[in-house]
């Protein structure tokens, strides 16, 4: 029996506020951990494989998850993770500020 409801806009809100809290939280706190010249080279890192995922992926809307794995490799290649299924917190907050930011959230 149909409710009438659209769960995805519920779900979309959810990860919108979700990352408003990450990047209002978690980044600051990252920030305080790393030097400048660190945090300059994580975010570039991070943001040129973010890029190069939408980029790959321009056509599959819905691969959020194809276009993780693929920045996660990228870091793992870059040196900046050891694996790919051991992701720090900060590492997971930076990917999804930066898709968040490039979606035209910030």
């Amino acid at each position: 029996m149909p409710t009438g409801l659209d769960f995805t806009e519920v779900i979309v809100a959810l990860i919108g506020a979700l990352t408003a809290v990450l990047t209002a939280f978690v980044i600051p706190l990252i920030r305080g951990k790393l030097t400048d010249q660190q945090q300059q080279r994580l975010e570039g890192l991070i943001r040129v494989g973010v890029y190069a995922a939408e980029q790959l992926h321009a056509d599959f809307s819905g691969f959020g998850q194809a276009k993780k794995e693929y920045v996660l490799h990228f870091l793992l290649e870059k040196g900046v993770i050891t694996s790919v299924d051991k992701v720090s917190a900060m590492i997971d907050a930076l990917i999804e500020s930066i898709v968040y930011e490039i979606n035209g959230g910030l």
